[in-house]
């Protein structure tokens, strides 16, 4: 019935990447983001974009933490329902549709907004590429290393949401059950 077992969510959630990290790591070692070569730039409203994009998307980071919240309550519903505690499976479902950090509403709007991010961080570096002044090999090496800098992100923003969804799906699972349980 389920592709993943809490103990499977539990594991991703914990290999899962952080976004600042990545980031930081294209920042430090890409020629997109050296000083002279920014100078360089003709519109400079374009690096001014991406450090803010990117500061933004360091700001996402945070989601991983609000998963784990969300993991931990989908382990307190599991519990309250074993124990039959009708206030606290009434308590944590409340939660789990109401709460502004770690709700399902709070994480679905964060996930989207990643994704909004990253693919607005993509068409400025697009556009910083038309400034890449050297060789077409050189263009090219850029290029590549942007694309997997992007892609890379955009691998943890589809980690991020398989792992939601999965806890969405115990979460209707264990709250039928737990509704049904405690009438």
């Amino acid at each position: 019935m389920f592709n993943i077992n809490i103990i499977e969510i539990r594991e991703e959630l914990e290999n899962l990447k952080e976004i600042k990290e990545v980031i930081d790591n294209f920042q430090k070692y890409s020629e997109l983001h050296d000083k002279k070569f920014l100078k360089t730039v003709y519109q400079q409203s374009i690096p001014v974009e991406i450090t803010l994009m990117n500061s933004h998307l360091k700001e996402k980071n945070e989601l991983n933490e609000r998963l784990r919240s969300l993991f931990y309550n989908l382990s307190v519903l599991r519990s309250s329902i074993l124990t039959k505690d009708k206030e606290k499976t009434l308590k944590v479902i409340n939660n789990f549709l109401k709460n502004d950090y770690s709700g399902i509403p709070a994480i679905t709007n964060e996930l989207n907004e990643l994704k909004s991010k990253i693919k607005n961080l993509d068409d400025h570096y697009k556009l910083l590429m038309d400034y890449v002044p050297k060789n077409l090999e050189h263009k090219l090496t850029t290029e590549a290393k942007c694309k997997e800098h992007i892609d890379r992100l955009h691998s943890i923003h589809k980690k991020q949401k398989d792992i939601f969804m999965d806890i969405s799906r115990w979460f209707v699972k264990l709250s039928r059950t737990g509704l049904k349980t405690i009438r």
